[in-house]
């Protein structure tokens, strides 16, 4: 028989609506820049493995997403062409990247929503 799941009590309920409430404003930064949700996330993928100095390729970054490697190829090639994405020859592979010139301002909205709570 499988094990009941504890229920959550108030503080991390707390935790949970105070973290929706910072994504929901992220968001709404994103989606004022004139960013689909989907670009966000594929963004937010691609800067994560950039800092982590760990990068996505498409294929990669189709999997983590769980999502058709043709979807992501399309976003990627949009958001390279608009100027935020970049891919670098790293032998066989094109790894994913922020673009330099905009990583900060990329970063900015990140850091007013999740760590001025």
């Amino acid at each position: 028989m499988p094990e009941q799941e504890k229920s959550l009590d108030e503080a991390e309920l707390e935790r949970a609506r105070q973290f929706l409430r910072q994504r929901a404003e992220y968001y709404a930064v994103r989606r004022a820049e004139g960013f689909a949700a989907i670009e966000v996330i594929i963004m937010d993928m691609v800067a994560l493995g950039h800092l982590e100095s760990r990068p996505f390729d498409e294929s990669s970054l189709a999997a983590a997403m769980e999502m058709p490697r043709t979807t992501i190829i399309s976003y990627v090639r949009n958001l390279a062409r608009i100027g935020w994405i970049q891919k670098r020859r790293r032998g066989r592979r094109s790894l994913l990247f922020i673009q330099e010139t905009r990583m900060e301002s990329f970063l900015r909205p990140t850091c007013r929503a999740f760590l001025t709570h």
